[in-house]
C-alpha cells in the first residue's frame, strides 16, 4: 500500500500543478511555492491513502474515491482554514486519520 500511495500521490501532484497557474483556482490564490501550497502537496499523499482504504479496503472502487475527493473539496471549500497554521493543523488530522486506517489496514490483512 505505501508504495502505492506514493506513486499516486506524487501523479496526482503532478495533475494538479497546472491549477496554480489558473485564475479562480483555490490553488492560484494559495500560490505554488507557499507553505499553503506544501501543504496541499503533503496532503495528497494521506488523502491517497484514505481514497485506497475506501476504494479497495471497502470495496467502493472508483465510485467511492470519487465521493471522498468531493467531500474533502467541498469541506474545504466551506471549511476554510484560519491561516497557515490552521492549514498545518488540517494537514496533521488528515495525516492522523490516514495513520489510522493504514494501521487498522494492516492489522486486517495479516
Amino acid at each position: 500500500m505505501t508504495v502505492t500511495t506514493v506513486m499516486l500521490g506524487a501523479a496526482w501532484g503532478l495533475w494538479h500543478v497546472p491549477l496554480y497557474f489558473l485564475n479562480g483556482t483555490g490553488q492560484h490564490d494559495e500560490g505554488l511555492f507557499t507553505q499553503q501550497g506544501a501543504v496541499f502537496f503533503l496532503g495528497l499523499f494521506p488523502l491517497t491513502c484514505l481514497m485506497l482504504f475506501v476504494a479497495e479496503r471497502l470495496r467502493g472502487g472508483v465510485p467511492a474515491a470519487i465521493l471522498l475527493h468531493a467531500a474533502w473539496n467541498l469541506t474545504d471549500a466551506l471549511v476554510r482554514p484560519l491561516g497557515v497554521g490552521g492549514t498545518w493543523l488540517k494537514l496533521v488530522l488528515l495525516a492522523g486519520a490516514a495513520e489510522a486506517v493504514g494501521v487498522s489496514w494492516q492489522r486486517t490483512e495479516r
